[in-house]
């Protein structure tokens, strides 16, 4: 099985190393850029399944290399994008890159491993397949409805 394609967008080598080092190189196939224009080139190369694109970049802003790599994929194979910034931390910036600039997720610094497991699950991991449907009861049986458990929305980090 190919592995996944992440690509990690930070201008900061201290701080793209450390994302880079939390997600699993067994699993995942990962490439790096540190501007925003080679930030789209390398979308265009690497083809990644994922990115992590940091808001504050040199040469085009993380918000405009957002929205530019959304237009290049389309609807017909979006690629996930999850922004992320220490500085941007409030819901209007949550709010403008999911909403305006068509992020996936937006997150604030630093991302946790915790957070970083559940954004790589969420988005790169196949669901499990669904169970299969029981059969139908027979005719003028009972059927019993099972309890339905929801369980808890995680807060995040």
């Amino acid at each position: 099985m190919a592995k996944k394609r992440i690509l990690i967008v930070d201008y900061e080598p201290r701080l793209l190393e450390r994302l880079k080092s939390l997600i699993p190189v067994e699993k995942y196939e990962i490439s790096t850029a540190q501007d925003g224009f080679i930030a789209l080139e390398e979308f265009e190369r690497f083809r990644p399944d994922l990115v992590f694109l940091r808001t504050m970049l040199p040469k085009k802003h993380g918000f405009q290399v957002c929205q530019e790599m959304v237009e290049r994929t389309g609807s017909h194979a979006p690629v996930p994008i999850v922004m992320h910034c220490s500085i941007y931390k409030s819901r209007k910036y949550r709010n403008d890159a999911l909403k305006i600039y068509g992020a996936a997720e937006y997150l604030e610094d630093p991302i946790e491993q915790n957070v970083l497991d559940e954004v790589l699950a969420r988005f790169l991991e196949k669901p499990a397949a669904p169970a299969a449907a029981p059969p139908p009861p027979a005719a003028g049986s009972r059927t019993q409805i099972p309890e339905v458990v929801i369980p808890p929305v995680p807060k995040p980090a």
